[in-house]
């Protein structure tokens, strides 16, 4: 079984990162920041998580709100959990 991938944008709370990879090490958590990725476009940011097979807790929508739609209809990966 693999281990569950998560990337967390910007906003996300730190005290539950910290929380969930104490009570799930297994748990692989990356931050945008962790990759270089905090001032990136949406659209970007989609491609990265999807190239990683990432899922991207937020506290709400993001910047991304027009793209996942248009990649879901061009067919492309979206790894976005909403």
């Amino acid at each position: 079984m693999s281990r569950p991938r998560f990337l967390a944008d910007q906003d996300f709370n730190e005290h539950i990162i910290r929380g969930v990879l104490r009570r799930e090490p297994v748990i692989d958590l990356v931050r945008l920041r962790d990759v270089g990725l905090e001032r990136h476009p949406g659209a970007e940011i989609l491609a990265y998580a999807a190239m990683a097979h990432s899922t991207g807790p937020s506290y709400g929508p993001i910047s991304c709100t027009t793209s996942p739609p248009a990649r879901v209809a061009s067919a492309g990966k979206t790894a976005l959990a909403w």
